[in-house]
């Protein structure tokens, strides 16, 4: 009788540990975006590099939230759209109307709908996994409160999330710059 307990008990231990999201051990989606936004106040808090002296050292900061495929890593068009999405990032989202230092997450929730604007998130590229919105509480250097909407994507296979990325896609018989999520365009 203790036996056919314990193989019901262990049993329903297996089942239950079957219906956990698939996130890796101690990575919640608050913990992922909490982590994203965190290296992001800690970047903002770095004297950044200068772009044109020291490119490589101002990529490796913004590769902390923009994803690039490994195999698109040298190529200058990834390397240069990252850069200007990752500044786009920081100076619209964390230094506006003052520089972010500190931030609260009040939601992180899965989508899986066409869009959650203005971003477009239908048709992610087969590396991303599952994409986010985070809506964070900026406090910023002058104390002013702010909110922010960002998506957050997370990558198969890897443990860390991103706000976007930039890679080389294909389009029929070319190639092209492609970043995900896309901006709706506004006209």
């Amino acid at each position: 009788m203790k036996a056919v307990l314990l193989v019901a008990v262990i049993a329903g231990l297996l089942i239950l540990a079957g219906c956990q999201p698939f996130l890796p051990s101690g990575a919640t989606k608050e913990n992922l975006a909490k982590d994203l936004l965190e290296s992001v106040i800690d970047i903002l808090g770095e004297e950044l590099p200068d772009p044109d002296s020291s490119p490589t050292e101002l990529l490796e900061l913004v590769k902390r939230f923009i994803y690039i495929p490994e195999g698109d890593e040298n190529d200058s068009e990834v390397i240069e759209g990252a850069l200007d999405i990752g500044g786009l990032v920081l100076v619209l989202n964390f230094s506006k109307p003052a520089t972010a230092v500190d931030f609260t997450v009040l939601s992180v929730v899965e989508h899986d709908v066409k869009s959650i604007p203005p971003y477009i998130i239908n048709d992610p590229p087969a590396f991303v996994d599952k994409v986010y919105r985070i809506i964070a509480q900026l406090q910023t250097e002058d104390s002013t409160i702010t909110s922010i909407s960002l998506p957050m994507i997370t990558i198969v296979n890897e443990t860390k999330a991103y706000f976007f990325t930039v890679f080389i896609g294909g389009t029929g018989s070319a190639t092209e710059l492609l970043h995900y999520p896309k901006l709706q365009p506004i006209f």
